[in-house]
Formats: C-alpha cells, sequence, structure tokens
C-alpha cells in the first residue's frame, strides 16, 4: 500500500524540477548564443534575377564581340536569341529581338549568365538560385567578374584585325552588318580549329608579310609573282547565306600596279579561280575578289556584290 507521505514528497519533487527544468533550458540557450551558434540552423538563400546593359565602343563589331567572347568562356546558344531566354514578362522584352545569346559556360545551373549581342549594344542576363552564405558570396564575385568581362571587350576597339584601323582603303569597302542583304550574314569562326591563312578574326586586314604571300600566292597567276611591297595589305572575310561567299582584297603601292594585276589576273581568272564564281573588281590601288559557293547569279550574292560594287567607286 502506498503511503499518502509518499506521495506528496514525489509531488514536492516533481514541483521543484518543473521549477529547475525551464532555467536549464535558458542557460543552454544562452550558451548556445555566446559561442554563435542557432538552435535552428537555416542556410541562407538567394533568388532573383536582374537585367543590364552596355553600349560598344565606335569601331568594335558584333563578329568581333561575340569573337572575344567566345575565346572568354562564353558560347553561342543554337536555336534561341536573346528575346527567347529572358522571361517573358521581362520589360522590353520586344526590343531584343534579333541579338546573338551568348551563355557563360563557368556558371553552374541552375545559376545563368547569358548575354545578347547585337549592333546596337549588348543585354545581359542574370539568373539564380543559390542556397549557403559562402556560395551566395561566390557568385556575387563571379557574376561581377563576368559583367566587368563584357564591358570590357565591348569597349575595345579590336575590330576585325589588328591591323585594320591603319588599313582604310581595303576597311571601308566592307558593308556594315546592318547593310548586308537579307539572308547573309558574317561566319563566326569555329573554335579550337586552324583557320585558313593563319587568320584570327574575320574580316581580316593585315600588312604582314607572310599573309601577303601566303594568301596572294593563292589568289594570283603563278606566271605574275609580285615583288615585295607592290601588295601593302590584303584582305580575307567571309559570309554565311545558303552556302559561303566572301572576298579576298589587295591593295597596291600603286594604281599602276594595281591595274596590271588586274588585266592579268581577269585573263587567267577562269582557268585558274573559277570564273563562274567569281567577280573581279578594280578601283585605283584595290583588287577586289568577290566570290560565291553558289551559282553566280542567286540573289543573295548579287545584292551582295552591288553593295561592294558602290563601295569599291566610292574609295
Amino acid at each position: 500500500m502506498i503511503k499518502v507521505t509518499n506521495i506528496i514528497s514525489s509531488a514536492k519533487k516533481m514541483e521543484k524540477m518543473k521549477k529547475v527544468t525551464p532555467i536549464i533550458v535558458v542557460a543552454i540557450l544562452v550558451l548556445g548564443s555566446l559561442l554563435g551558434c542557432k538552435p535552428y540552423d537555416v542556410p541562407a538563400k538567394s533568388t532573383g534575377s536582374r537585367l543590364g546593359s552596355t553600349g560598344m565602343a565606335e569601331g568594335v563589331t558584333t563578329e568581333a564581340l561575340i569573337q572575344a567572347l567566345q575565346q572568354n568562356g562564353f558560347e553561342v546558344v543554337e536555336g534561341e536569341t536573346f528575346e527567347q531566354i529572358v522571361p517573358v514578362d521581362t520589360p522590353s522584352r520586344g526590343d531584343y529581338a534579333g541579338l546573338v545569346a551568348l551563355t557563360d559556360t563557368t556558371a553552374k545551373r541552375p545559376n545563368e549568365f547569358v548575354v545578347g549581342v547585337g549592333p546596337e549594344g549588348v543585354i545581359w542576363f542574370e539568373s539564380h538560385d543559390i542556397s549557403g552564405d559562402d556560395a551566395i558570396k561566390d557568385w556575387e564575385a563571379h557574376i561581377e567578374k563576368r559583367i566587368h568581362l563584357v564591358e570590357d571587350k565591348s569597349q575595345e576597339a579590336f575590330s576585325q584585325s589588328d591591323d585594320i584601323d591603319t588599313q582604310k582603303a581595303l576597311a571601308n569597302i566592307l558593308p556594315s552588318e546592318a547593310n548586308l542583304p537579307e539572308g547573309v550574314r558574317i561566319k563566326l569562326l569555329p573554335e579550337g580549329k586552324d583557320l585558313p591563312y593563319g587568320i584570327n578574326a574575320n574580316p581580316y586586314i593585315s600588312d604582314d608579310q607572310t599573309f601577303i604571300d601566303t594568301i596572294s600566292k593563292d589568289m594570283f597567276p603563278e606566271q605574275f609573282p609580285f615583288p615585295k611591297g607592290e601588295i601593302t595589305s590584303a584582305l580575307f572575310v567571309v559570309y554565311d547565306s545558303k552556302k559561303e561567299m566572301g572576298i579576298y582584297g589587295f591593295e597596291f603601292d600603286t594604281k599602276k600596279n594595281a591595274e596590271q594585276a588586274y588585266l592579268i589576273t581577269q585573263q587567267n581568272m577562269n582557268r585558274r579561280l573559277g570564273g563562274d564564281r567569281i567577280s573581279l573588281l578594280q578601283t585605283d590601288k584595290l583588287i577586289l575578289m568577290v566570290w560565291t559557293d553558289e551559282d553566280i547569279q542567286n540573289k543573295n550574292y548579287q545584292a551582295f556584290l552591288k553593295l561592294i560594287k558602290a563601295a569599291n567607286k566610292s574609295q
């Protein structure tokens, strides 16, 4: 039989424990706070997106900027424009139609950094979904670095080649991207492949003697070698249409030498160059060979040739 005194004694002990327990809990929480611990340690979370833009310096072409970005960890998004990539509720989304989209391959999914490049400038789009203080800080540092890269490349007047600013005559015959016929666009250079004549840009203009010797040997008759110095600079450019088309251009030291080269080349063009797919032009000190892989009468080539002829006459 349980004594009443035992029950009373047990009740008193329970009452004392009720008073002590909250004190112990509070003490643990205080100690944890002093040690920098959280009772429930929930990692930091950051989710969001933003748009930004930058202009392009005079002399920087869309093609050259795309190539520069490709050399720095970006790749062209196949089958999608920048307009299609950004969210449908993005302000002024319709203004981004036609921009070439390049994605940052160094960004880890689901985070992304996409750049839209067009004749009027550059738009970039960043979105992220990150957990953890360190991960958030790493992404913020990464994205700022990539934005600065895009801004820097947009302001570098590297244009089509290292020497294009000093080769005005050949540079001036090239139509701007906005003036190209519908269906014709500058060809983007493939990465990781050996390119013809050692070029590293498209278009490429140079007064390098090795480049001049190599390209002139291919394009002019073997029986008409040029003394060094007669050709002062050369141009190589290729465009995409249904098939490829492009220009080989040569600037001579004198008009007389250009005329002589034109006459001899014209006489040998059908045999050496395939005259049914190439048009030979000469004005002042320039010789241009405008070619196509299609029938020479195709609409795109004829519209392109008309532009080149008009520019060549204005030299």
